[in-house]
């Protein structure tokens, strides 16, 4: 079952924006590939960030679009939990090591990076309502795919919706 709708397609823009500045940042990249994150977790956000030719010709399936947002959750969540601990506590001993200007740049990494995941988290929560409101304007209420979905409880416990 397919969607189109342009407030989804509005948050993914920002969301694929933002994802693409901050992970393009050399310090997080790095921590981020040595991270435990799953593959298929990788994939998910990968398909989602590139899915916009698709998306125009066909619209999003409703289904990966609920497993794409539970990625991002556990994505999320685990740059908090493991990335972002990991960066501080080796940020003195790096830092040591560093030219001034890679200091400088991350050392404010560090001082964005709480600020940026807590963006990234409201656009994914708003991604999960703009996809739940489309999926209930489509399917009505009561067959709604989301309250069919296992996982989209699990999304729902992790962004507090």
């Amino acid at each position: 079952m397919t969607i189109k709708d342009k407030n989804v397609q509005n948050v993914i823009d920002r969301l694929r924006e933002h994802y693409n500045i901050f992970f393009s940042n050399q310090f997080v990249k790095y921590y981020l590939l040595d991270s435990k994150i799953p593959r298929s977790v990788w994939m998910h956000i990968e398909d989602l960030m590139n899915a916009r030719q698709e998306y125009q010709i066909v619209g999003y399936e409703l289904e990966t679009l609920y497993e794409q947002i539970l990625s991002l959750t556990s994505f999320f969540q685990t740059i908090k939990k493991e990335v972002l601990p990991r960066m501080m506590d080796e940020a003195q001993r790096r830092m040591t090591k560093m030219a001034t200007d890679s200091k400088i740049l991350f050392k404010m990494t560090l001082d964005n990076a709480p600020g940026n995941l807590d963006i990234f988290n409201d656009l994914v929560t708003e991604l999960f309502i703009a996809v739940r409101d489309a999926d209930t304007q489509k399917n009505g209420e009561e067959k709604a795919l989301y309250m069919r979905l296992p996982i989209t409880k699990k999304i729902e416990e992790v962004l507090h919706v």
